[in-house]
């Protein structure tokens, strides 16, 4: 009936932002369906979309569509308000890249601006960031582009991936 905590008492899996609660509550009831954390830990996001939110799901594999048609997906369903969640995937170097082999993050917002296609990704650990283009220390930002998407500079697990780099890096993406 307890969150798994670490010695400093901060939850093992999920990283809230802030005093989110929901988020903890969500991973422990699905862990909870499954006995245990470990048991949960590998899967697919659209099957925990279906199972707690009650509502049907989609799983789009990015090798096979264009970055256009990925681009499309997105913004119809972040249009809908839609929840959308990627995977990456299992066969990437997370010393160049930044980002956790096979795990799921949240893709809060998409912006087209300039020419760029940008997709604003979460990792629910709150920590390990994307490394490439549009990454917090990129030289591709300007405080013009930052202040219209809302970036910032922060080692929160919060990050900006061109849809291109998405396609390359995310294996799949769930809405």
């Amino acid at each position: 009936d307890y969150f798994p905590c670490s010695a400093n008492n901060e939850p093992l899996f999920s990283k809230p932002k802030g005093n989110e609660l929901w988020v903890l509550l969500a991973e422990k009831a699905w862990a909870k369906l499954y006995n245990s954390y470990v048991a949960c830990e590998d899967g697919f996001m659209d099957e925990a979309m279906e199972y707690l939110l009650g509502c049907p799901a989609l799983r789009f594999i990015t090798k096979d569509v264009e970055e256009d048609e990925i681009w499309a997906n997105l913004s119809e369903a972040y249009q809908k308000n839609y929840v959308i969640c990627a995977a990456t995937r299992k066969d990437l170097s997370e010393e160049q890249t930044g980002l956790v082999v096979s795990h799921a993050y949240t893709i809060i917002s998409i912006h087209e601006v300039n020419n760029y296609r940008l997709i604003k990704l979460r990792n629910p650990w709150g920590k390990f960031e994307w490394k490439g283009d549009f990454s917090d220390d990129s030289p591709l930002w300007t405080e013009a582009l930052k202040a219209e998407v809302g970036s910032q500079n922060a080692d929160d697990g919060t990050f900006f991936m061109a849809v291109k780099d998405f396609k390359q890096y995310f294996q799949f993406y769930s809405i």
